[in-house]
């Protein structure tokens, strides 16, 4: 009896564990009216926007690639692909996103088809069980100019000099139906515009050039009659060299062989980790695992070649403006070319840091190292840019990252601003961005974390990518603040609290960081082999840091954004940094500074990058942790700043563009704080800020790559394991 009873409880785990893992598929089963209303469908680092269109009945899909920067640094889709039908007035059944295993089916009357990108190559396959044609249409035929209504899906913004265009494309059509089309950049203007702006065109030479000689699109083929492929290419080469690997590519295709693989990826991901529920929390987590397929089809997992990380404005899903903006429609309207499918705000090739953060934190406890790597890449490909800013303005060493940074590692040059004689040319001219150069010290504390072993360079080579980095990071203002108070601590001045709190001395979001990135750099030194010279310097480092200022608030002692500020703007509130991210105050300190801060009250919010969901989670504030993750993750009505999706991730405009990806982000990392903390020591601390009352079944990663799973129903842990070991429930 025994026996039986242990069998019958080891199946019903089993049970329990296989519909926790399956990813439930997203079903439409009527059309769409444009690209507002698409899903999102994607692989390795392509995304697709696909709509079944009421008025035509052709299937649209708006298909992206990262890192196709053409010359003003605009992030270019590929195009549009029409697939058309043998009978155009069959009626749709049923249009499929297979979360689970990265495809899409979409079921007409006769006609059936499946749409999905292959993971380790830039194939998209479209099958069909009868004969389809795929049309390509392109917007970029012409050149078009670059006006000052679409001037910030550039790098030019607002300053866009007069006569600038977004330059056509060059498309080859041939009789069977197939085309090649590809977008070759003619100049390097905008890049060495920057340079020569911001006195640095000597090193031409030495900083990495992401826009000169690139080339980018693909070409579609017809394998069967059924059966198309569009193979897309983005490199620096010669067209020839470009072509050449657009024809290898189209040979090694093994459609079969090729869709296990992909299928295989998915899998993985998705057993990586998840969060489920059938409570109340259930539409919300259907939503959180959309999101986080979205961020999997920019994972590029392959071994060679660039790896871009996906923009915070949109992604490889931005739609057609013209469908999602009554201005620009308007526009679009009165100027039918210039207003085009490329068009984001906060620009494409722009890394606005602060925003890009948010995406990337949660990928520390889902485990999804690949994906990661996209956003830590960039860093290491744009520090030498960041260290000669440090030796060429102010002679001395580290790292100056600024905050709207291009893919090259210098400032953006419409923030960067119109310097006067005598100002100091390392600062950007911008009232919202002089001096914040702390946000890439959060990219810092993620190379900390992250776990070697899976990096695709080896071990070794990512600690040293990682090592390096920290050490410049923190380089930079050791050397760049040397003025030291009466008892030795460093004065940082002038400073600045993220973009609100304005020439700030020793703003606390600044001080918790320069505290956490150190400490966890000292904490792994056997990870990141840190020499006993860098044990030193940080340790001595770690003394110069001065300690987080306070203040009353209501009665309080609180945290203060900083010692003092000439100006306020915006309506960020870093004085919860040392909260989250930092992790640096978990007292009094931390919930006096959340309940109390007046400031921090009045911008409280749910929309965009707002951060309140996560700060309440860490202060053990469930039913408001609760309340604005749900309200992320679940809009059921337009409100101020977002707009109502048919797809419910895709979320904004927020702040900045749709669909907002770090409006998912944040909400992602708000409902990681609520199932899952962690102290200094490691220790971990289940179900910190969930409430008591709601079932979940959850695999998160803590640090040192542990991989934990927690099963919690009817107010009690069931399971606790970690890395499969059980683990002690202390109820």
């Amino acid at each position: 009896m025994k026996k039986f009873l242990r069998i019958r409880i080891t199946l019903l785990l089993a049970c329990l564990m296989t519909s926790a893992t399956a990813v439930e598929d997203y079903v439409w089963t009527t059309p769409s009216f444009n690209s507002s209303e698409s899903m999102p469908l994607g692989g390795g680092d392509i995304g697709m926007n696909v709509w079944v269109d009421a008025l035509t009945n052709e299937v649209n899909c708006l298909v992206s690639q990262s890192g196709c920067f053409d010359e003003n640094n605009t992030l270019l889709k590929f195009g549009r692909l029409r697939i058309q039908l043998p009978d155009r007035f069959e009626r749709l059944v049923e249009q499929r996103l297979c979360v689970g295993k990265g495809s899409m089916l979409i079921r007409f009357d006769q006609t059936e088809m499946e749409l999905w990108v292959d993971v380790w190559k830039p194939v998209i396959h479209i099958e069909a069980n009868q004969p389809i044609i795929v049309a390509y249409d392109s917007w970029r035929e012409h050149d078009t100019p670059l006006d000052r209504f679409i001037c910030q899906e550039s790098s030019w913004k607002w300053a866009v000099p007069k006569g600038c265009y977004t330059l056509h494309d060059s498309i080859q059509r041939n009789d069977d139906g197939t085309v090649t089309a590809w977008h070759q950049n003619q100049n390097d203007t905008l890049f060495r515009h920057t340079l020569r702006q911001q006195g640095m065109l000597q090193f031409a030479d030495s900083i990495y050039n992401p826009i000169k000689g690139r080339i980018f699109g693909g070409m579609t083929r017809r394998l069967t009659e059924q059966h198309w492929v569009v193979v897309l290419c983005n490199q620096q080469s010669s067209l020839d060299e470009w072509q050449s690997q657009l024809n290898r590519t189209y040979k090694a295709i093994r459609t079969q062989k090729d869709r296990k693989a992909t299928r295989n990826w998915w899998w993985d991901f998705w057993q990586r980790s998840f969060v489920v529920s059938n409570g109340r929390a259930s539409e919300a987590l259907r939503n959180y695992a959309l999101f986080r397929y979205m961020m999997g089809c920019n994972a590029h997992p392959a071994r060679q070649g660039e790896r871009w990380p996906t923009k915070f404005n949109g992604g490889l899903f931005t739609f057609d403006p013209a469908d999602c903006d009554s201005v620009m429609a308007q526009y679009k309207h009165d100027k039918p070319d210039v207003v085009t499918p490329d068009y984001r705000r906060w620009g494409g090739g722009v890394h606005t840091a602060q925003n890009q953060r948010l995406l990337y934190w949660p990928m520390l406890q889902t485990g999804d190292w690949d994906a990661l790597q996209c956003q830590l890449d960039f860093y290491t490909r744009t520090l030498p840019a960041a260290e000669l800013r440090s030796r060429h303005y102010w002679n001395h060493g580290g790292a100056c990252f600024t905050e709207q940074m291009e893919n090259f590692g210098l400032p953006n040059p419409a923030e960067y601003g119109k310097h006067k004689d005598g100002g100091d040319p390392g600062v950007e001219d911008n009232r919202w961005l002089e001096y914040e150069w702390d946000t890439a010290l959060e990219f810092a504390e993620m190379y900390c974390l992250y776990p070697f072993a899976s990096s695709p360079y080896g071990r070794k080579e990512a600690a040293r990518q990682a090592r390096t980095l920290i050490m410049s990071c923190l380089r930079f203002f050791d050397e760049h603040y040397a003025t030291s108070d009466s008892i030795g601590h460093k004065i940082i001045f002038p400073g600045s609290g993220c973009e609100t709190y304005k020439i700030a001395r020793n703003p606390s979001s600044t001080i918790a960081a320069l505290m956490r990135v150190s400490a966890d750099a000292l904490a792994h030194r056997d990870d990141l082999s840190l020499s006993d010279a860098d044990v030193a310097w940080l340790e001595r480092f770690r003394a110069t840091l001065p300690p987080l200022p306070t203040r009353q608030q209501r009665g309080h002692l609180c945290i203060a954004p900083a010692e003092s500020w000439e100006r306020r703007q915006n309506v960020e509130s870093p004085q919860l940094y040392p909260v989250w991210p930092w992790r640096v105050v978990a007292d009094s300190l931390a919930i006096n500074t959340y309940l109390h801060d007046s400031i921090a009250l009045a911008n409280r919010n749910y929309v965009g990058w707002k951060q309140d969901n996560i700060w309440a989670a860490m202060v053990g504030k469930t039913e408001e942790a609760w309340t604005m993750t749900l309200q992320k993750l679940v809009v059921n009505a337009p409100a101020e700043r977002s707009n109502l999706y048919r797809f419910p991730a895709f979320w904004g405009p927020g702040y900045d563009w749709m669909p907002d990806h770090n409006w998912g982000g944040s909400a992602m990392i708000g409902l990681h704080a609520m199932l899952m903390q962690e102290d200094d020591e490691g220790n971990i601390k289940l179900l910190p800020a969930w409430p008591r009352d709601e079932d979940v079944h959850f695999r998160l990663w803590a640090s040192g790559h542990r991989q934990v799973e927690v099963i919690y129903r009817n107010g009690r842990i069931e399971k606790y394991t970690i890395n499969g070991k059980a683990q002690r429930i202390a109820q």
